[in-house]
């Protein structure tokens, strides 16, 4: 700092008195007004910190619309050849309609084959009896005879039941070659199947969902909704097809949540509410839902908040520690 004399100093008081009157006034009146609106906004801060009640929420980023009522799932009962189509994606059916049909020449030709087989045991079963009614009205016949016929009929009979179980066998077969609707509904992910496609035993075909009312479906990340997800929360919807700047979001309520977790996701069921009268829903529209699972201060917030204890790293040799903190989705 330089060295002012006194005679300086009166000599820029002489040159610029108004100037140093103005500075020598802000001194004194330092920080009038600045102190009671630092305060003010420090109580605003506080009353928010400790009064204010913000969502914290869990986001399932794959959601779908379906019917409440649980679908029904068509697949194949044997394996072959598709020769027939008649299953259309979003398709009303009813209760046993055909959708697919699997080639069943060979099974219809046995089927066939073991049915004249049956017809000619039977013959020969009529012929036999008719010989031994015939013979035993005859006095002279011999006992042996009767014993001889009565063993034949007898094979006879035990032929004609195993034609018979076969036959039964075959209609089960080649009532499995035709795939019908098991209730009645609207037909979804249907395979895209021509006359020619070899499909397996088991194999999905189609869907058909019974009518009923419209819902959400969501796989949320169980370590998250395991315990804090429960019916009656509320829930909000955003379709992928209508961004839900422009559209708006569909609001819901949960209804129903899984027991258990699977492969780390846990399954909730989600009533629709209300929704823009803009969007036509319709079923299998994919976007995202969010749960609020509580409203809380953002002090309470802060103080639950879990932070793991540090552990020691074992790659490392040093006293570095690592620390992470568990948060859940926020919304003001």
């Amino acid at each position: 700092m330089l060295f002012r004399s006194p005679a300086y100093t009166r000599r820029m008081s002489a040159l610029f008195p108004r100037t140093l009157r103005m500075l020598a006034a802000e001194q004194r009146n330092a920080f009038p007004w600045e102190l009671p609106v630092i305060g003010f906004l420090l109580c605003l801060w506080c009353v928010w910190f400790f009064g204010a009640r913000i969502s914290v929420t869990i986001v399932c980023k794959e959601a779908r619309l379906e019917l409440s009522s649980p679908p029904q799932f068509i697949s194949a009962g044997v394996d072959g050849r598709i020769d027939w189509v008649g299953a259309h994606s979003m398709a009303a059916v009813r209760k046993g309609e055909p959708l697919f049909h699997v080639d069943d020449k060979d099974e219809r030709e046995k089927l066939a084959s073991d049915r004249q087989r049956l017809a000619r045991l039977k013959a020969t079963l009529a012929s036999l009896r008719e010989k031994n009614a015939s013979r035993t009205k005859r006095a002279d016949a011999a006992p042996d005879i009767n014993s001889v016929t009565r063993g034949a009929e007898a094979a006879l009979e035990a032929q004609m039941a195993a034609v018979s179980a076969s036959i039964r066998l075959q209609d089960e077969v080649v009532a499995k070659h035709t795939i019908v609707a098991p209730i009645g509904g609207i037909l979804t992910d249907v395979s895209p199947l021509n006359p020619g496609a070899m499909v397996r035993a088991g194999e999905r075909l189609a869907t058909v969902s019974a009518p009923g009312q419209l819902e959400a479906f969501g796989w949320f990340p169980a370590g998250e909704a395991l315990g804090r997800i429960r019916p009656g929360q509320e829930a909000s919807i955003r379709l992928d097809a209508f961004p839900w700047r422009v559209w708006g979001t569909i609001t819901a309520r949960v209804s129903q949540v899984g027991a258990e977790g699977t492969r780390g996701l846990l399954p909730v069921h989600m009533r629709i509410i209300n929704a823009p009268p803009n969007i036509p829903l319709r079923i299998d529209m994919t976007g995202s839902a969010a749960v609020t699972v509580t409203r809380t201060s953002p002090a309470k917030l802060i103080l639950q908040t879990p932070v793991d204890s540090p552990t020691p790293n074992k790659a490392d040799t040093g006293d570095r520690k690592s620390t992470r903190l568990n948060s859940s989705h926020i919304t003001i």
